[in-house]
Formats: structure tokens, C-alpha cells, sequence
């Protein structure tokens, strides 16, 4: 008795820690600091105590990683991530997994690690996919959009975005809803630069319009949440916005909001986005000396090697020299972008082969201008060697730089296909619910983890009542929209880890890891009453549905096809009793 209550309080203890670090994480919003501080006491505290609770540790190092980020101090939260997924391996809880996968990227992005940031993303993606957690793919799909977006990609970019603000909208869930309307503004400043270089000014007038609209969506969500990070980061979006459309004086009150907050946050790179914006309005208004000081401000904060913003305050000394009409000063800016440039495109693995090569051939020709010993054929040999030296490491540098580029087309399209055929392999068409193929490899995974643990996980068999009726007075049209209402309450009315599938006509089947016969006939019933609170608006005829339900618990020596067929049995027998009925299995 007292070894069950030992371990009763020890895991009790461990999932207080996880929710710990819940709140830990979400201090990056108003004092990452303080996030950073609070997460290290509770490692001590775990280590002072010896308790084991890797999952929890693990979520704690993620959750000061998160605040580092937001510090600017990404190597940094980097290895913090990386200890926490080390933690996490052997429990392989893919809720923990998922969070910490995406927040390595999100710090390997910063860094422009960009192909091991997307490796990130998408072992994030597949553990949430597993865990069936439509709020947690939706945040990698705005990541991985984000990570599309800097390299250039717009239209992929825009489509992730859409697809994880389609899945924040259709759960109402407005953290994300903000979140992806700031990406996806983001997405319409590129596509106004575009059209602005194209000539095209109603196109770039239409972007622009789009950025500003975006963010004041974002910045009234952000501020019923009361989170003053994602104040921040919207108000200085509309900042951009105004300036290009012609309201600089506008653009500044916004961007010093943003720029107060953030230093009172303490966001490194966000304050010197706010200082380059703010820039950029004091340019357009003509006031450069104030232009010139906010520069000097921003590049004495940027984190040392974060060259991309290095390289976004010199593009903007040279627009302030060429107001100035000081244009010996403007091109020796240009040509300090244009060194930062080439610093950023330099591959590590190019430099490697290239000073390989150059080591070689420069050891060859010293051999032979020992073996000559004459003065003019050495004066010869050492011009020849030069010419050589320039023109092999030209021609390596254009040869694997245009492999690279080949190799990582080549894996950028493989992903995206792979990632598209797996989605339509495991996805009903019409509901955008699982389909009964992923629903099974699911239940499997529950059996094995049942097996293993004892967990306990439940189905319930869903069939809709007098669907036949409609279809046959509204036409088939009608009972697709009846089956796609009904597929967005059940999924908005379940938990998270809960997998809704379509199992075939107008059958739904429910997964519900670690539920019991008991809970699942409570979940049932909250469905039942979900359901009947929101009938159907069809052509302006309100149409009221039911379900009857039936309900199974998996036990030791069943399988899927017996644990699926109780469900099914139960559901017969409620069909036979009448309508929005619940029965378990007997």
C-alpha cells in the first residue's frame, strides 16, 4: 500500500512539473528572463530531490530554450532543445516530442540552419499527426510556411499558412488565428517587394492593403489576450504597412508601441526589427540624421554573427546616403552588403573542397618550382600557379554551388510530395477527418501501447439517424454538408490526443486513448448534447440531427476487430431502440 502511494504521488508530482513548465514557456510573451530563471529552479529542484520524471525535465529544458530564443541567445536554447529531446527518446510521448522538435527549429531557423530547422519541423508534424493534435500540426504547417517564406518560396509559404489558419479558424482557437494572420502578412510584404520591382503598382497597392489588414486582425485578438509579444509584433507590422501606404507620420506610433514593449520584454531580434522600421518611416519622412541613430542603435544590439540582420541595416545605410545625396558614402555601404552577402551564400562543406583543391594543386606547383631553380621560370610558375589557384576555386565554387542547389530542390520537392501523399493517404476527402486506414494503424498503436502499460483506451461507433431521408428530399449535395457538420462538432467536442475518423458513409469511428468504458460514455453524451444544440442551416430550412452511439472498451486478449465490432453491436442494438440513443457494449 505505501509503494502505491509512493508511486501515486511520484507520477502525481512529475505531471505537476510538466504543467509547470506550461507556464514557464509561456512567460517568452512578457518576461523571457524571468522564464529563464524560473525553469532553471525547477531543474535543480528535480535534481535535489532525484525524481524521475523525464518527460517533465524534458519539457522544462524546452520551455527555457523558448525564453533563450526570444533572449536572442539561440546557441544557446539550441542545446537546450537538444538535451531535451535526449530526455524524451525513451518514453517517445510524441505531445512532448512534437514541442520540442518545433522549437529547435524555430532556433535552427534563427540561425539559418534552414534544411536542419525543416528536418525539425517535420518530425514535429509526424508526431503530432500521431497524436492526432489538429492545434499542434497547425503550428508546424505556420513554421514550416515561415521557413518557406525566407527562402523565397512564397506560394508554398502562403499554402502552409492557410492551412494552419484554416485549422485555428475551424477550432476557434485564437492564439493561432493571430499568429498565422501575422504570417501570413508577412507573406503579402514579400509579395508586394515582388510586385513593387516588377512595376506593378496595383498589385503591390493590393499587397500592401492585405499586410495592414492582417496584422489589425492580429493586434485586436492579441489584445483581448493581453499579450503584449504579439502586440508588439503586430503593431510594428502595421508600421510597415502605413509606410508603404503613404502614412509615415501614422507608421511611428505604432512602431514605438512596439519598440517600448519589446525592450520591456526583452526581445533581442525584435528590437532590432522595430529599430530598422523605424528607419525606414524617418527616411521616408526625410528626417535621416534620425534615421542614421536608429541604425547605429539596432546594429549595437544585434547578436554577434546573426548576419542577416546585419545585412538588413546596411541595404538601409545605403538608402539614407543616397537621400543624403552622399553617394561616395552610399556605395561603400553597397559594397558592405554585398560582403555580407557573400558571407551569408558561402557554403561550409564549398569552402572544405575548395581549400582541399586549392592546397593541392599549390603543393604540386611549389614541387616543380624547386625542381626549375630559375629565377624567371619561377617569376613564371608562381603568376601560372595564381591564374590556376583563381580559376579551380572558381570552378569548384560554381560546380558544387550548383549541386547543392540541384540536391536541395530535389529534397525540398521529395518532402512536399511525400508529405502530400501521406496527408491524402490518411485523410477522408470530404470531412477532413482521419480515414479508416489511419484510424486503424491508430488503434493497433493503442493495443501495443495497452499491451506494454495496461493503458486503457476506448472506441465509440457513431451512426447518423435518418440520413437516408435527407439525401433523398435534399439531394446528395445536402448530405454532404450534413456529414461535414457533423464532423466539425465531433472534432471541436473531443480532447486533443482523441482521433475523430470518418469510417464509411455516414459511420463515424472515435479513438480515445487512456478512456475507459465509463468516460467514454460521458464523452458520448456531451457529443450527443453538442450536436443537438447546433442544428444544420440548410438553404434557410434548420435541420436537426442525431447520432446514435455505440461504445466499446478494449480488453486484455481482444483485438481491433473484436473491440470495433462490440462498438458496432452496441450501436445495432441503440438503432433498434430508437434514435440518439447511447449504449456500451455488454
Amino acid at each position: 500500500m505505501f509503494s502505491f502511494l509512493e508511486a501515486w504521488a511520484a507520477d502525481s508530482f512529475c505531471l505537476h512539473l510538466s504543467q509547470r513548465a506550461v507556464e514557464i514557456r509561456e512567460f517568452r510573451d512578457s518576461d523571457p528572463a524571468a522564464g529563464v530563471a524560473a525553469g532553471k529552479s525547477e531543474l535543480a529542484s528535480i535534481q535535489e530531490q532525484a525524481l524521475d520524471c523525464p518527460d517533465a525535465q524534458a519539457l522544462i529544458e524546452g520551455a527555457i530554450a523558448s525564453n533563450l530564443h526570444i533572449l536572442g541567445r539561440n546557441e544557446e536554447a539550441l542545446e537546450r532543445f537538444k538535451r531535451g529531446l535526449e530526455l524524451a527518446q525513451d518514453n517517445d510521448d510524441p505531445a512532448v516530442l512534437a514541442v520540442l522538435h518545433r522549437g529547435a527549429g524555430v532556433a535552427l531557423a534563427d540561425l539559418e540552419a534552414h534544411d536542419r530547422a525543416l528536418a525539425h519541423y517535420l518530425d514535429s508534424m509526424a508526431a503530432s499527426e500521431r497524436l492526432g493534435d489538429t492545434i499542434e500540426v497547425g503550428k508546424t504547417a505556420s513554421n514550416i510556411g515561415n521557413l518557406y517564406n525566407i527562402l523565397g518560396d512564397l506560394d508554398a509559404a502562403r499554402d502552409y499558412h492557410l492551412q494552419a489558419l484554416s485549422r485555428f479558424e475551424l477550432l476557434d482557437w485564437p492564439m493561432g488565428i493571430a499568429g498565422s494572420s501575422i504570417n501570413m502578412g508577412s507573406v503579402e510584404a514579400k509579395l508586394a517587394d515582388r510586385a513593387a520591382r516588377a512595376g506593378l503598382e496595383d498589385e503591390a497597392l493590393r499587397a500592401n492593403q492585405a499586410l495592414f489588414d492582417h496584422n489589425a486582425r492580429a493586434l485586436e485578438i492579441f489584445q483581448a489576450l493581453d499579450n503584449r509579444r504579439g502586440i508588439a509584433y503586430a503593431s510594428n507590422n502595421l508600421g510597415t504597412a502605413l509606410d508603404r501606404l503613404g502614412e509615415p507620420e501614422q507608421a511611428m506610433a505604432y512602431h514605438n508601441t512596439a519598440l517600448e514593449l519589446r525592450r520591456e520584454i526583452g526581445d533581442v531580434f525584435g528590437v532590432v526589427q522595430s529599430l530598422k522600421t523605424m528607419a525606414d518611416s524617418a527616411l521616408v519622412m526625410g528626417r535621416l540624421a534620425e534615421a542614421e541613430r536608429l541604425l547605429d542603435e539596432a546594429e549595437a544590439v544585434i547578436p554577434e554573427g546573426h548576419l542577416s540582420l546585419a545585412v538588413g541595416i546596411a541595404e538601409r545605410r545605403v538608402r539614407v546616403a543616397e537621400a543624403a545625396e552622399d553617394f561616395r558614402q552610399a556605395l561603400a555601404y553597397q559594397r558592405e552588403v554585398t560582403r555580407i552577402r557573400s558571407e551569408i551564400s558561402e557554403e561550409e562543406s564549398v569552402r572544405r573542397v575548395q581549400e582541399l583543391r586549392v592546397a593541392f594543386d599549390a603543393e604540386q606547383q611549389e614541387k616543380m618550382i624547386d625542381l626549375l631553380r630559375s629565377e624567371a621560370l619561377v617569376a613564371d610558375l608562381r603568376a601560372q600557379r595564381q591564374r590556376l589557384l583563381f580559376q579551380v576555386s572558381l570552378a569548384v565554387g560554381v560546380l558544387l554551388f550548383a549541386l547543392i542547389l540541384l540536391l536541395y530542390g530535389r529534397y525540398r520537392l521529395r518532402v512536399r510530395v511525400n508529405a502530400e501523399l501521406l496527408k491524402v493517404a490518411n485523410t477522408d476527402t470530404l470531412t477532413g477527418l482521419a480515414n479508416r486506414r489511419e484510424v486503424s494503424r491508430q488503434i493497433e498503436a493503442g493495443i501495443e501501447r495497452s499491451r506494454q502499460s495496461g493503458e486503457p483506451f476506448a472506441l465509440i461507433l457513431a451512426d447518423i439517424d435518418d440520413f437516408k431521408p435527407i439525401n433523398d428530399r435534399l439531394g446528395h449535395k445536402a448530405g454532404d454538408e450534413v456529414l461535414v457538420h457533423l464532423a466539425r462538432i465531433l472534432t471541436e467536442n473531443v480532447r486533443g490526443r482523441d482521433l475523430v475518423a470518418r469510417w464509411g458513409g455516414e459511420e463515424f469511428l472515435l479513438f480515445l486513448p487512456s478512456t475507459n468504458l465509463g468516460a467514454a460514455e460521458m464523452v458520448a453524451n456531451n457529443l450527443r448534447n453538442a450536436i443537438s444544440s447546433q442544428p444544420l442551416d440548410l438553404d434557410g430550412e434548420s435541420i436537426s440531427l442525431t447520432l446514435t452511439f455505440g461504445i466499446s472498451e478494449f480488453r486484455p486478449g481482444d483485438t481491433a476487430e473484436s473491440t470495433i465490432a462490440a462498438a458496432d453491436q452496441a450501436m445495432y442494438r441503440g438503432k433498434q431502440r430508437g434514435k440518439n440513443q447511447i449504449l456500451t457494449a455488454e
